[in-house]
């Protein structure tokens, strides 16, 4: 995939722990540039797919290794606060292990219920995502 000056391609995941029990929680993501609450995702690098880029960016910011499931996603279009269009893909990731490390980009991370991500998610649209991806099926 390519981008242009004036459209920014990104990946991210929507990360789940405990899959199949009473209680899996999923990640959000803090960063103090925009004291915004949403899930792990960025800008991809040249030659990258959106898995790839997926993958790389929940490692950077979250410290978070896991497995992309099935080629499920979605998809959301805004504009970004440089007047850019911006498309960001997402994926379901399963965790397999975490060593997160606060940065400059990312100072803290939560994992939470389904019921109560909405609450803290400082973007709609990342709301959207939550409900088109996961639906239901994690409450």
């Amino acid at each position: 995939m390519s981008k242009s000056k004036n459209h920014v391609l990104a990946a991210g995941a929507l990360v789940v722990s405990d899959i199949g029990s009473q209680n899996p929680s999923v990640c959000l993501v803090h960063r103090p540039r925009y004291d915004d609450w949403t899930f792990p995702k960025g800008k991809l690098d040249a030659g990258e797919t959106l898995v790839e880029a997926a993958t790389r960016e929940v490692f950077e910011e979250a410290g978070i290794r896991g497995v992309i499931l099935d080629n499920k996603f979605a998809q959301t279009d805004y504009q970004d606060h440089l007047g850019r269009q911006k498309s960001v893909t997402y994926y379901v990731m399963e965790l397999l292990e975490q060593s997160f490390v606060a940065n400059e980009e990312v100072d803290d991370f939560k994992w939470l219920e389904m019921s109560k991500i909405p609450k803290m998610l400082t973007y709609k649209r990342d709301v959207a995502i939550l409900h088109e991806l996961l639906g239901n099926s994690l409450e």
